[in-house]
């Protein structure tokens, strides 16, 4: 039942807390830090969002991205990777949340195996979008290309925009809106990533594509929009 869907919806978000406080204790012998990383988290205002629309199966990949980080963490690839595969099944969109885990990996753990989980996890949202929603949509292209028609009408256009005009990019991310977002989104992890700019880069890989959108409810990142990005942020 819908009321069924929703309390497990609200457990699983619940649950990431678990892993999350584990993660935090790994990287500070603080207790308090480790209390104000999980205040934040609870009291998150994007997550209350995802938690607050609807039940979207992409909710659950708050709690499965916490966890497969914190059995890669503690040298159990293979549990990691039996967490985050299923996670593909969840939405479209997902494996750019799960590139931006591969930046992670690259960039802050020095694992080469982290560009390769980028440019797998590319391949699959590519094949997913141009060709696997559009099939089974009866439609030649995507049904989300319409979020983004001031980039182009389909694919390969929307491409030769983007490099014909480089500027497209930073244009749309200087929006007003899309830079109230981005404050609101800082703010709701009490500024820390700031601390560490460099960390922001693969929470970037998650959203990009939501803050690039035309459509209001997406680049704000409210709704379920920001699932894939919440667990970036900590």
């Amino acid at each position: 039942s819908p009321a069924a869907l929703l309390l497990i919806q609200s457990l699983a978000l619940a649950s990431a807390l678990v892993p999350l406080v584990a993660l935090a204790s790994r990287h500070s012998k603080h207790n308090a830090l480790v209390l104000a990383v999980a205040l934040l988290f609870i009291l998150n205002p994007f997550l209350h969002l995802v938690s607050e629309f609807d039940f979207h199966p992409e909710a659950l990949f708050i709690p499965a991205a916490f966890w497969a980080l914190l059995f890669w963490e503690r040298g159990k690839p293979g549990l990691a990777g039996l967490i985050a595969l299923p996670c593909l099944g969840l939405k479209e969109d997902i494996p750019l949340a799960l590139a931006g885990f591969g930046v992670y990996l690259a960039l802050f753990k020095g694992k080469k195996a982290g560009w390769g989980l980028v440019g797998a996890c590319g391949a699959a949202f590519a094949v997913i979008t141009i060709w696997v929603i559009p099939h089974f949509a009866g439609s030649r292209v995507s049904i989300h290309h319409d979020r983004y028609a001031s980039l182009g009408t389909g694919t390969s256009e929307m491409i030769r925009h983007i490099v014909w005009h480089p500027w497209a990019v930073p244009l749309r991310l200087l929006r007003p809106g899309v830079l109230l977002t981005a404050a609101l989104l800082l703010g709701s992890v009490g500024f820390l990533p700031l601390a560490a700019p460099a960390a922001l880069v693969p929470v970037l890989s998650a959203c990009l594509h939501h803050l690039l959108s035309d459509y209001r409810a997406q680049y704000s990142l409210v709704s379920q929009y920001s699932a894939q990005t919440v667990p970036l942020l900590f």
